[in-house]
């Protein structure tokens, strides 16, 4: 027990380019002082939604950098608009997300954009499908988005500015080429999307404030390359949210005011940019109070139902996320058991 738990607060041995941090923190800083002193606090929560995009730089070239990011870009912006004009008829919801899903996780693994892959773009449209937003108003609130993907491009280009190694060019295939290395890719994705087509239907007939956290946490736990992989994640979230609930109770006790919280919220997110990939559940602790601190801020109140709803909802969407990649991983291992897929499809004696 004592080594598991070793195991799951293990940090790993990855470099960070600490300004790379640094201007993360920065970005998120602009967005939110942006909408503080225009008054308007969409533009902090749209916006903050398209700092997202600079999760996905790469130390390629430039070109192929900006190719990358504004292709991503479009994508994760058409999942916000398709999820926010979804909400107006509940029912298509779980047939989008799942559309997206596929999409998502069938190109990007393809393009080995392997982490985050799409779970942005499934808390993005999942959270545009919970947000009850007038027809008229969808596409100029969605618009915000786009301010928050150009700052996070041109950031990234600054951070690409400041690498010690040379940039490694992604090697240019066609895409039959790839799907030939990767057949397995389009399994997954219908696996993937079937799950979360599954979560997101649970999540509307449970009826849960903020439904959109059960999605998430799903998706988050099928990041995992493998099932111990998403069996150690199902583990992290849980206690990292724990802790994390904790943390945050104490902030919104202690009657922050708004400037304080928005100082605060930037801070976090450098944190987590930090440690994401080095603990999955120490940066839990901090994603944790930083979402709920844009949620409180966006809606201009807070209520003591955000900490339950967070922990019911990820308590959920954990559990169906490992009990799917479980199913999934043993039915793979008694299809190839009947099939022999490990087996070439040449015909004996060729």
């Amino acid at each position: 027990m004592v080594s598991y738990i070793k195991e799951i607060f293990r940090f790993q041995p990855i470099k960070t380019n600490p300004i790379r941090v640094l201007i993360a923190g920065f970005c998120v800083l602009m967005i939110l002082l942006a909408g503080y002193f225009s008054g308007n606090m969409y533009i902090a929560s749209f916006g903050s939604l398209g700092i997202f995009i600079f999760a996905y730089y790469q130390n390629i070239p430039k070109s192929q950098l900006v190719q990358r990011l504004v292709i991503v870009s479009i994508y994760l912006y058409l999942c916000l608009l398709t999820g926010m004009l979804s909400h107006q008829l509940q029912w298509v919801s779980p047939i989008i997300v799942a559309i997206f899903a596929f999409l998502g996780r069938f190109l990007f693994r393809l393009h080995g954009i392997s982490k985050p892959g799409p779970f942005f773009a499934i808390m993005i449209i999942t959270m545009g499908a919970s947000m009850q937003v007038p027809i008229a108003s969808v596409v100029p609130l969605s618009s915000y988005f786009l301010v928050g993907a150009v700052v996070s491009i041109v950031a990234s280009l600054l951070v690409s500015l400041t690498e010690k190694e040379k940039p490694t060019a992604l090697e240019k295939l066609t895409f039959k080429e790839r799907l030939h290395q990767d057949p397995g890719s389009i399994l997954d994705a219908i696996f993937y999307s079937g799950t979360l087509f599954f979560a997101t239907y649970l999540s509307q007939g449970l009826h849960f404030n903020n439904a959109y956290w059960l999605v998430v946490s799903c998706a988050a736990i099928l990041m995992g390359d493998n099932l111990r992989a998403m069996a150690h994640r199902h583990v992290q979230r849980i206690l990292g949210t724990i802790v994390g609930l904790l943390i945050t109770a104490f902030i919104f006790n202690i009657h922050l005011n708004s400037v304080a919280m928005l100082m605060m919220i930037p801070l976090f997110f450098m944190v987590v940019e930090y440690l994401i990939m080095k603990n999955y559940a120490v940066a839990t602790f901090f994603t944790t109070p930083m979402a709920l601190m844009l949620t409180t801020l966006s809606r201009q109140q807070y209520s003591n139902t955000l900490l339950t709803d967070r922990m019911i909802g990820i308590v959920i969407g954990s559990v169906v996320g490992v009990l799917a990649g479980w199913i999934f991983t043993v039915g793979i291992e008694f299809y190839n058991k009947e099939f022999h897929l490990h087996q070439t499809l040449e015909k004996e004696g060729d």
